[in-house]
């Protein structure tokens, strides 16, 4: 399990990708269409984009026309990212004399250039002006114009707009697979979509198909109702809505709800009694606090057996111990340390999940059964749950992304965990043509200013003033200039203590109108105005558990006498209770997306659960969700 903020931490340039025929190398989003069809989820690389994010209009035709060998040679100054020369070639066409297939191309590329400049307003105004002028047209032209105006109303507009348009497109569709990825993407981006939001748009006089959308979101978003209810819910929604699109294959995985139950004797096996013991209470508290619940609402019964590992040999020898005792679920080991000593093997017949992603994923795959009928019967792979900061790094860079920055300076802390986190975000940030033209690394706060100073040139500056002085022989006054080629600033922290110190630093070195993009690990998860008024005006990724403090489980533990500052591992033993009824969801589609307490929850080809986190900024001291 990685560290975070709030749990003791252990010691301590890409290539664009081209566009083929056109690319509108900007994208849809994270588990949104691919030339009309799901996609599965994919690793991302430093040199090339997220391929779920790669949009591509149809070939061309074959057939040249006097305008042919411009457009080309815009595409290539594109794809080159040469923005002023290919906007050049743009501006002298006669739209007039350009063929439909070629005025869809223009249009492409004039919307590309504004999202690349980062005004994404423009590029979707210019879009929604543009696509009724063009007329009917055949709808492979058609098509990826939509999907490229799915991707910018999702940029500026947020989620709930994107699932909206994408339900009108669905009811117009003729294509199942096109009907297929609409359906995906509508269900993703109600699920990425506030509950307020949803309930607020439901009070809204609006079609029924959409109605219909909205009622299951908020339906299947309530994920502590007790299984029997649930499923009552969702048959009478399916009877409601016979006719729509969702009813013939539940979305999101909900359909494989119905063949499954939460066991009845689940094993949690935690190190209580080593060096990792508060990080375990805290989890077992977070557990204890989602079965409480549940049993209010109606859950069956479960059977809970709590194991320290701490007094086994090895976590082989406490899952062999859980599974002789009953255990249908087996719940650990929580560190990574346990994690590395431990390999399914033949004998691990009984589901587990761990709480730490094992770092080598193909190698953690369980290995097929020996029949002894020279069959091989494959096991499930262990479903590996974690706080994973690389997820919240990967956000971060699409977050500051869509929201016109395309220059970054990155201010990280040294050490391991500042490598992963660095190398990940940069990764994402370049696949997305950002540019990350600085980075400022700092061991320590005897360090914070100099680091900082350093990344954004202010020494040369203070350095030019400085023989200015010596030249003239008499004093001078002077203001540090700072560089100007950078539009955003990431801040990775592991406390609230560094982001406290650093975020005044960057104003105090003339860098204050930059906007601020950090993780989750800045808020300590105790609300502390006064402390944290120095973190204002931060955009950061958070887990929904401490954005939605008044619910019924933060309140329980409060009363309790709960630490807030291990909100986020409350949050982990929540979602490992949660998940008991709901891992054949997760497992039966990249598309499945679950609530969590830690995030919007979906699982890879590995088993490991990927988190998407909200976004929150800092206001008057506090983290609010926007």
């Amino acid at each position: 399990m990685e560290p975070s903020s709030r749990q003791p931490a252990p010691p301590a340039a890409a290539t664009p990708s081209p566009l083929a025929t056109l690319a509108l190398s900007a994208a849809l989003a994270v588990g949104g269409l691919l030339s009309g069809c799901a996609s599965a989820p994919t690793q991302q690389t430093g040199d090339q984009r997220p391929a779920d994010e790669i949009v591509t209009l149809p070939p061309e035709t074959g057939e040249e026309t006097a305008f042919t060998a411009r457009l080309q040679e815009a595409e290539q100054l594109l794809a080159r990212r040469q923005l002023l020369p290919a906007a050049s070639i743009l501006r002298d066409l006669d739209d007039s004399k350009l063929t439909t297939s070629e005025r869809v191309r223009v249009l492409a590329m004039d919307t590309e250039l504004l999202y690349l400049q980062g005004d994404t307003a423009a590029a979707l105004a210019r879009l929604r002006q543009a696509i009724p002028l063009l007329g009917p047209m055949d709808p492979a032209l058609r098509e990826p114009l939509d999907r490229w105006q799915l991707r910018l109303v999702l940029t500026e507009e947020g989620p709930l707009a994107a699932a909206r348009l994408a339900d009108r497109l669905l009811l117009t569709s003729e294509d199942p697979v096109r009907d297929t990825a609409l359906v995906e993407f509508i269900w993703h981006n109600l699920q990425r979509s506030a509950l307020a939001t949803l309930e607020a748009e439901l009070q809204q006089p609006v079609a029924q198909h959409w109605r219909a959308w909205l009622e299951l979101a908020l339906l299947a978003a309530d994920v502590m109702e007790s299984p029997d209810v649930q499923l009552t819910q969702l048959e009478l929604w399916r009877e409601r809505y016979a006719d729509h699109r969702a009813a013939q294959q539940l979305p999101g995985g909900l359909q494989a709800l119905a063949h499954g139950a939460p066991p009845q004797r689940v094993a949690l096996l935690l190190p209580l009694g080593s060096g990792a013991s508060d990080r375990a209470r805290a989890l077992l508290q977070g557990y204890l606090a989602a079965q409480f619940e549940a049993r209010q609402r109606g859950w069956p019964e479960q059977e809970l057996m709590v194991m320290d590992t701490a007094a086994q040999p090895d976590f082989g020898t406490a899952y062999q111990v859980a599974v002789r005792a009953g255990a249908e679920l087996v719940i650990g080991p929580l560190t990574r340390e346990e994690l590395l000593g431990w390999l399914p093997s033949e004998e691990t017949r009984v589901p587990v999940m761990t709480l730490a992603w094992h770092p080598d994923a193909d190698s953690f795959a369980q290995p097929p059964v020996d029949t002894g009928t020279g069959e091989s019967l494959p096991l499930v792979a262990p479903v590996q749950l974690d706080l994973a900061a690389t997820d919240e790094a990967r956000q971060l860079a699409r977050l500051g992304y869509d929201s016109g920055a395309r220059t970054a300076l990155l201010i990280r802390p040294a050490g391991d965990w500042g490598d992963r986190m660095s190398d990940t975000l940069g990764q994402a940030w370049t696949a997305r043509e950002g540019e990350l033209r600085a980075i400022a690394t700092f061991s320590g706060q005897a360090d914070y200013s100099s680091s900082l100073k350093e990344a954004l040139n202010l020494s040369e500056s203070e350095g030019r003033a400085t023989r200015l002085r010596r030249l003239l022989g008499e004093p001078t006054e002077f203001t540090p200039r700072r560089r100007q080629d950078v539009d955003v600033v990431f801040l990775l922290s592991e406390t609230p203590q560094d982001a406290r110190s650093i975020k005044p630093l960057i104003a105090f070195h003339y860098a204050g109108g930059l906007p601020v993009y950090s993780n989750s690990a800045i808020f300590s998860g105790r609300v502390d105005p006064q402390r944290d008024r120095d973190l204002n005006g931060i955009r950061l990724l958070e887990i929904p558990w401490l954005l939605e403090a008044e619910g019924n489980m933060q309140q329980a533990l409060a009363a309790a006498g709960s630490e807030e500052l291990w909100a986020s591992l409350h949050a982990l033993g929540a979602d490992a209770f949660m998940l008991n009824w709901r891992l054949a969801q997760l497992r039966s589609s990249p598309a499945a997306r679950v609530r969590g307490s830690t995030g919007l929850l979906n699982m890879d080809a590995s088993g490991r659960v990927h988190r998407e986190l909200v976004s929150a900024q800092f206001e008057g001291g506090i983290p609010r969700a926007r």
